[in-house]
């Protein structure tokens, strides 16, 4: 027998239902926080990864582009050419390479919207901007040449008697598989020396941007690969301890290697080259 005091709902009515509770609601957010603390390293360094794969691919390219170049010329690029000094190696492979706006920057290293007509120096997480001569189009670069393969090379101020050895031909190199042709570098071309300093400023490498020799370590020793983003290159570094950071070389042979800072200098970068030990600081 049902009273006034019968609780049970009419037909067709639900029970109200029970919300979540702010301890509960505190602890689903906490669950989510700790898988996107443990989640987002792992993404960025897939992104890294990514990069640097594609930096090695585009390296590789550039190194059997030069091949090819040197086996139909039977010289190497010429410091200048007819439009630009500057327009150097990368108007000379545009025919041996499918993109050549693509394959010359580095992913890590992405082209930036020029802001006026001039030639600016890259970073580790921008590329170069080097206009042609009465031109507004401008070519980009993240990637520098070996210049001791330069025919005819003169750097400016630098008289004749003071440098060493040009590679005159492919038979001059002794090393192949560690003599660089390309690598990562805040402007288009470097004349590396034993006897080079690296820069303190891992973002920016080489900040006085002239010709004069023995800086020219400095235009390579760029952050730009490792376990931080490009972006976040040291910007002040003691150069008597180990450099932190590395980037991508190609080498004579073809091959590409991920390349520490600190193990640049034992590489042959010219002719007659002598290792040094220690590296200088």
């Amino acid at each position: 027998m049902k009273t006034g005091l019968d609780q049970s709902h009419p037909a067709g009515l639900d029970r109200p239902k029970k919300g979540f509770t702010l301890i509960e609601l505190l602890v689903v957010i906490t669950i989510i926080a700790v898988l996107a603390s443990l989640l987002l390293p792992a993404l960025a360094a897939s992104k890294l990864e990514a990069q640097q794969t594609e930096c090695r691919s585009n390296l590789k390219q550039l190194a059997l582009a030069h091949t090819l170049y040197i086996n139909d010329f039977n010289k190497d690029f010429p410091y200048m050419d007819s439009v630009d000094f500057y327009y150097g190696w990368g108007g000379m492979l545009i025919p041996y390479v499918t993109d050549p706006a693509s394959v010359q920057v580095c992913p890590s290293a992405p082209p930036t919207v020029p802001l006026s007509r001039r030639l600016t120096p890259g970073t580790a997480d921008k590329a170069s901007i080097i206009y042609l001569d009465d031109s507004t189009n401008a070519l980009q670069f993240s990637y520098a040449f070996n210049g001791w393969f330069y025919t005819g090379d003169l750097p400016y101020n630098i008289a004749v008697t003071d440098l060493p050895p040009h590679f005159t031909s492919a038979g001059t190199v002794q090393y192949t598989s560690r003599t660089p042709i390309f690598a990562d570098g805040m402007w288009p071309q470097a004349w590396p020396l034993s006897t080079d300093l690296p820069a303190s400023n891992l973002y920016l490498g080489d900040t006085s941007m002239s010709d004069e020799l023995p800086i020219m370590m400095m235009r390579l020793t760029i952050a730009r690969h490792g376990s931080r983003p490009a972006s976040a290159a040291p910007r002040n570094v003691d150069i008597t301890q180990r450099l932190p950071g590395a980037i991508d070389v190609a080498l004579f042979d073809g091959h590409v290697e991920y390349s520490p800072l600190e193990n640049l200098w034992n590489y042959y970068w010219c002719y007659g080259y002598q290792v040094p030990n220690p590296r200088p600081n």
